[in-house]
């Protein structure tokens, strides 16, 4: 978990270091830009008709520059309806502990301290409920198997949010949260191509390899099968195999696509 406090303004955020780490750099790269810049505010709506008025005027290599400008102006609009949850919880909060007894004064009485200190119990309490919820979403199968620590689910969030952005709230695809978990989390059923993969088979007895077996592992070394052997069975030097190494080499484990 990581804290973070602005030494400019009242901002202050709380998550795991790496979902609040976008936040924390957009914010002071807010104060940047304002600083340095402009000390005109910034606002979704001036960030949208910039970006259209690029669209409408530049060529195609700003491009990437009219995105950045879009999803500038989602992340700042999120920003402000975020805090402005914010605001609403904590002072929900502070009117209960009030009329507890235990606070002494109304919401609007409070200092700036006090009403920051709320607000970050707020956002602590959202970011734990947060994480509940991704690891939810982005560990466990619709089945209920448990299959990433939420550690590991984070990151499959983390993922999703590189490639999609912030998606304006909405729940990424569900193909995309597969195909990044299962990278996290591969299914044992399936090769790196997507392949089938059954387990591999093992017998004490060399006799009771099944005809479809053509190779198979032994403590020993390899053997193919072969008609012409006195027992059906070549090591890979060509020599045929013995009685005695029928039983004696075992687990013979089967060596899929074999070679007869």
């Amino acid at each position: 978990m990581r804290e973070y406090h602005c030494t400019t303004c009242d901002f202050h955020i709380t998550g795991p270091a790496d979902e609040v780490a976008d936040e924390i750099d957009a914010h002071e790269e807010q104060h940047h830009s304002s600083d340095t810049a402009t000390k005109v505010e910034i606002t979704p709506e001036i960030l949208r008709d910039v970006a259209d008025e690029a669209r409408r005027t530049a060529h195609l290599g700003a491009h990437g520059t009219i995105n950045a400008l879009l999803k500038w102006a989602d992340w700042l609009e999120r920003q402000q309806t975020d805090e402005k949850r914010i605001d609403e919880l904590a002072e929900i909060h502070w009117t209960a502990v009030d009329e507890a007894g235990i606070g002494g004064m109304e919401w609007g009485d409070l200092t700036p301290l006090q009403r920051a200190a709320e607000r970050a119990g707020i956002r602590a309490v959202l970011a734990k409920l947060d994480e509940e919820r991704d690891a939810e979403v982005y560990g466990v199968r619709d089945n209920g198997d448990v299959l990433l620590p939420a550690t590991d689910a984070a990151n499959v969030k983390a993922v999703l949010r590189f490639v999609f952005g912030r998606n304006n709230g909405e729940p990424y695809p569900k193909d995309a949260i597969e195909a990044i978990r299962d990278y996290f989390c591969p299914d044992p059923k399936f090769d790196q191509g997507g392949h089938t993969v059954r387990p591999l088979r093992q017998w004490d007895n060399l006799r009771d390899v099944p005809a479809d077996v053509l190779a198979v592992c032994t403590t020993e070394g390899d053997a193919n099968r072969d008609s012409t052997a006195p027992h059906g069975w070549r090591w890979i030097n060509n020599t045929p195999v013995s009685e005695y190494s029928l039983t004696q080499f075992a687990p013979y484990t089967e060596i899929p696509g074999g070679d007869r």
